[in-house]
C-alpha cells in the first residue's frame, strides 16, 4: 500500500512537473512573441524616423545642392543608434531565449534525478520489507518450532509423570498388601501362641488330673 501510495505521489508530481514546464513553455513562447511584436513596433518606429530624417536630408540636399556634413554625420549616428538599438535587443532576446532553455533543461534533468531518487528509495524500501517480510517469516518457523517442542515435551511429562503415579500406585498398593500381611501373620502368631497357651495349660491340668489319681489309687 505504501508503494503504491509512494508510486502514486511521484506520478502526481511528475504530472505536475511538466505542467509547470508546459506552463513555463507557453509563457515563454508569449514573452517571445510580445517582445518579437515590441521589437517590430519599435524597429517600424526606428525606420520610420531614419525615413522622416532621410526625406529631410534628401529635401534639403534639393534645395541646397550639397549635402552639409553636419547633417550627413547627424544621420549616420541616427542610423548607428538604430543599428545598436536593434542589434541589442536581438542579441537580450537571444540570451533571453538560452537562459530560458538552460533553465528547462536544468528542470527536465532535477526531473530525471528526482524520478531516479524516487525509484532508487521505492527499490529500497521494497528490499527492506522483502528482509522483514523473510524475517518475520523465520521468526513465526522459529516460533512454531518452539511451541511444537513445548507441546512434545509437555507430552512426554505428562507421560512420565502418569507412569510415576502408576508405580506410586502399585508400590503404595505393595505396600499395603506387605502392611495387611505382616498384621495377618502377626494376628494368626498372637492366636497360635493363645492357643497354645491354652492346650500348655490344658495339658498340665490334665497331667495333675492324672497324677492326683495314680496318688488316689496307689493309697
Amino acid at each position: 500500500i505504501q508503494t503504491m501510495t509512494r508510486s502514486c505521489n511521484s506520478r502526481k508530481e511528475q504530472s505536475a512537473n511538466r505542467d509547470l514546464l508546459r506552463r513555463i513553455i507557453a509563457a515563454t513562447t508569449i514573452q517571445s512573441s510580445y517582445r518579437s511584436w515590441k521589437c517590430r513596433i519599435e524597429m517600424y518606429i526606428v525606420i520610420a524616423l531614419v525615413a522622416r530624417i532621410q526625406r529631410f536630408y534628401r529635401s534639403r540636399k534639393c534645395f541646397t545642392g550639397k549635402p552639409t556634413s553636419f547633417s550627413l554625420r547627424g544621420s549616420l549616428a541616427i542610423q548607428n543608434v538604430g543599428r545598436m538599438y536593434l542589434a541589442r535587443k536581438k542579441y537580450l532576446r537571444i540570451r533571453e531565449r538560452m537562459h530560458q532553455a538552460q533553465i528547462i533543461k536544468s528542470m527536465i534533468a532535477a526531473t530525471r534525478i528526482q524520478s531516479a531518487i524516487r525509484s532508487w528509495i521505492c527499490r529500497r524500501d521494497l528490499l527492506r520489507r522483502k528482509e522483514q517480510a523473510l524475517e518475520i517469516d523465520e521468526n513465526r518457523k522459529a516460533i512454531s518450532a518452539t511451541k511444537i517442542q513445548a507441546m512434545a515435551r509437555s507430552l512426554v511429562c505428562q507421560k512420565e509423570l502418569s507412569r510415576r503415579r502408576v508405580v506410586a500406585s502399585q508400590f503404595e498398593f505393595g505396600r499395603k498388601v506387605v502392611a495387611a500381611t505382616t498384621i495377618q501373620s502377626v494376628a494368626r502368631s498372637w492366636i497360635s501362641q493363645n492357643e497354645l497357651k491354652d492346650r500348655i495349660e490344658e495339658a498340665h491340668q490334665a497331667q495333675a488330673m492324672m497324677e492326683q489319681a495314680i496318688t488316689a489309687t496307689t493309697t
